[in-house]
């Protein structure tokens, strides 16, 4: 399988969090398709960072790179 990749950026706020998270569910369930607990393990992760991200950063914007292969 070649690589895949998943670039995000969005105004830090928590609710563009919420948006990220579900995207990135999404596709981590297409790329993992029935290992779900992978694919929850990344999502967890990556909206445990955003969310860091969004309270504890004082950028204006969080980008969020996820690389599958």
């Amino acid at each position: 399988m070649s690589d895949r990749v998943l670039c995000m950026e969005f105004e830090a706020d928590f609710k563009n969090v919420d948006i990220a998270r579900a995207a990135l569910q999404g596709i981590s369930a297409e790329c993992f398709g029935v290992d779900t607990e992978r694919a929850s393990d990344i999502t967890m992760a990556a909206t445990e960072a955003m969310n860091n991200a969004v309270e504890h950063a004082e950028s204006k914007i969080v980008r969020v790179e996820a690389l599958w292969n």
